[in-house]
């Protein structure tokens, strides 16, 4: 019950036991202003991972893997550098990494309460695909991101609520590279 009122509402989050309200607490974000949701395009395969671009009369369905996931990313340099017989040294080159992407949520069955079935088997196409994913979200496109590979996936079970399961994938962005041959 309290996560129906979370999904449908998206302004308030509502803590209850066993249907008995308890509290309500407003959120910052409010309905369709969540610069973390995302969508990946495989294909014609559409994964939807919150709310912000599903189509309002397609909020609770299917096609929505997860609410709206918490989104991590790390960058790193790799450095050349070779000593100068004990002076120091000199910076050879250097090359900026992908994104290291970590992305986590929650699969919720907001139809019958039950087991995530179809969201799990959703996850796990997504995952097995053999493709790179082209990626949309506000978060993605002002990281430059556009397309990502998936690494790894995580699925455990939210210990107290049946109906829900948590994940967590690993992806890498992906950069495009450019040659310029010269004759």
């Amino acid at each position: 019950m309290a996560l129906q009122l979370l999904i449908n509402q998206r302004n308030s989050l509502t803590a209850s036991n066993d249907g008995s309200e308890v509290s309500t607490m407003k959120t910052f974000v409010p309905r369709g202003q969540n610069f973390a949701d995302f969508y990946c395009r495989m294909d014609k395969e559409i994964f939807y991972f919150g709310g912000k671009n599903v189509p309002e009369n397609k909020y609770i369905s299917d096609d929505i893997i997860s609410l709206t996931p918490i989104v991590k990313f790390a960058r790193r340099k790799s450095i050349v550098t070779t000593s100068v017989n004990g002076l120091g040294e000199v910076i050879e080159g250097w090359n900026t990494m992908g994104y290291e992407i970590h992305i986590q949520g929650l699969l919720v069955d907001t139809k019958s309460q039950q087991y995530p079935k179809k969201q799990i088997k959703r996850l796990r196409a997504f995952f097995e695909i053999q493709k790179t994913a082209k990626v949309t979200g506000e978060l993605f496109q002002d990281l430059g991101i556009t397309e990502i590979y998936i690494l790894s996936v995580n699925i455990a079970p939210f210990i107290g609520f049946p109906d829900t399961v948590r994940f967590e994938l690993r992806a890498k962005s992906v950069e495009p590279l450019s040659f310029t041959l010269k004759p």
